[in-house]
């Protein structure tokens, strides 16, 4: 599941909730005085001998913050030693990287030219990062699994479980597929007076530039661009300092004086049942692939069925959360998710189905859904397949990019290229990207479909 707070995800309150202990940042908050908690003493560190060496993008699951944090995940990837020796001598760069003992940055996100959201980064290896924007921070302990999220408006902070994704590789290969492409050498540049030599690689699909320093082998700026539905959207990663000394008390999962819980903070928990990688797929087609059955659910899982029944016809899932009193399995190595409403709940029991395409999340990469609907359709068809096989739907829109930035759309903007159409009679829902179905989602008879 991916992807921190994407309003127009039809089914993924508990993904926001993740996203938050990696992106979110409280609202309304005096940036902190880095610099007045920066250790005295300076940082060293031992360099090797120095040698040139499911929703915007498939779903607008990709939104600010998700955009963000695959432009972060750039910077962080080069933390990640590389069998790759391309343009530039990554590995090089790579293990230059690897021997700094602590890196603060900024990332700008930026719409059309217009910045829309700054983050100031401090990440203290292997286990502790802190967010900060003008309004709140964020910080994270991925050894004792706690994260912290302050708002100093409201005068208060909210806790969360980040569950048990082993540290090290939550902090350095959250986008380790950066390092498995081949890169290009760019024109070198001028960066705030410094000569620069960059490259470009592959990430996820996207086009990101690494500009590196040719004294210290360090990259000193990272630039991620993705043009959609008439506007650009650019993540700069800048102001890179490693070694800066930190000091312990910027990273303290401790309340300040005075704070309290926000009035509507909701249990969150995460569990990894299978650790940060996927499970193997069943060899049983009615697991690996099961059938998408409307108002009835999905293989042999029913709607209204509890957690328990279906964990024995299902088997185990690779992740679970429970989030304030619902409960979600995540079969991410089968590419669907299932939504558990309480039992005193009208409606209890399995209550939503998602079907999903293959992506590479933050924390755990998801499976492409192989099976297909009652009638046919899989991931990857068409709209006039699904028309076809369902009938006119019932409803269908496509959001404008002013939306997707949760502002108010102006008339003369273009549609993007997300369509959602909807089967409310069958509780069914198709998301294409360029006209290709990439997400199935179903709900449990007499239930709203799940909010967009």
């Amino acid at each position: 599941m991916v992807t921190p707070q994407d309003q127009f995800d039809r089914f993924e309150p508990e993904e926001q909730a993740l996203h938050a202990l990696f992106q979110r940042t409280a609202p309304e908050v005096t940036p902190t005085d880095i610099e007045a908690l920066f250790a005295k003493s300076k940082t060293s560190r031992t360099r090797p001998q120095r040698v040139f060496s499911r929703r915007l993008v498939m779903t607008i699951r990709i939104t600010v913050g998700t955009i963000i944090a695959a432009g972060v995940a750039a910077l962080i990837s080069l933390l990640v030693p590389s069998q790759t020796t391309a343009a530039l001598n990554l590995a090089d760069v790579q293990r230059e990287v690897k021997a700094t003992r602590t890196v603060t940055f900024t990332s700008n996100f930026v719409v059309n030219g217009e910045s829309k959201h700054v983050t100031k980064h401090l990440i203290l290896p292997p286990d502790r990062l802190r967010f900060e924007t003008e309004n709140g921070y964020t910080v994270i302990d991925f050894k004792t699994r706690k994260g912290m999220s302050v708002n100093t408006k409201d005068k208060t902070v909210e806790f969360s479980d980040t569950g048990q994704n082993p540290s090290q590789k939550n902090l350095y290969s959250l986008f380790r597929d950066l390092t498995k492409t081949l890169a290009e050498p760019l024109p070198a540049r001028e960066i705030d007076g410094k000569h620069a030599l960059g490259f470009v690689a592959a990430l996820h699909g996207h086009e990101v530039s690494i500009w590196v320093d040719p004294e210290t082998r360090l990259p000193i700026r990272v630039e991620q661009t993705h043009k959609e539905g008439g506007f650009t959207m650019e993540t700069v990663t800048k102001d890179i300092v490693f070694d800066r000394p930190l000091d312990d008390s910027l990273f303290r999962l401790t309340a300040p004086a005075g704070y309290r819980a926000p009035l509507s903070n909701t249990p969150f928990k995460i569990t990894f049942l299978a650790g940060s990688k996927l499970l193997p797929a069943p060899d049983d087609p009615s697991l690996a692939a099961p059938q998408v059955t409307p108002l009835s659910g999905i293989g042999t899982a029913q709607f209204g069925m509890t957690k328990e029944q279906i964990l024995k016809l299902l088997g185990k899932p690779d992740r679970e959360f429970i989030h304030g009193r619902s409960t979600y399995l995540s079969y991410s190595s089968r590419g669907f998710e299932l939504a558990f409403l309480p039992p005193d709940h009208p409606r209890h029991g399995l209550s939503h189905v998602a079907c999903l395409n293959e992506q590479a999340g933050p924390i755990q990469p998801i499976r492409k859904f192989n099976g297909k609907t009652d009638k046919g359709i899989g991931l990857g068809a068409s709209q006039a397949d699904v028309i076809k096989a369902y009938g006119p739907p019932d409803e269908a829109g496509a959001p404008r990019k002013n939306e997707v930035l949760g502002e108010e759309p102006h008339p003369t903007e273009t549609p993007m290229d997300h369509v959602t159409i909807d089967y409310k009679g069958l509780g069914l829902s198709f998301d294409f990207f360029k006209d290709k179905v990439h997400r199935i989602s179903i709900d449990a008879p007499g239930q709203a479909p799940a909010a967009k």
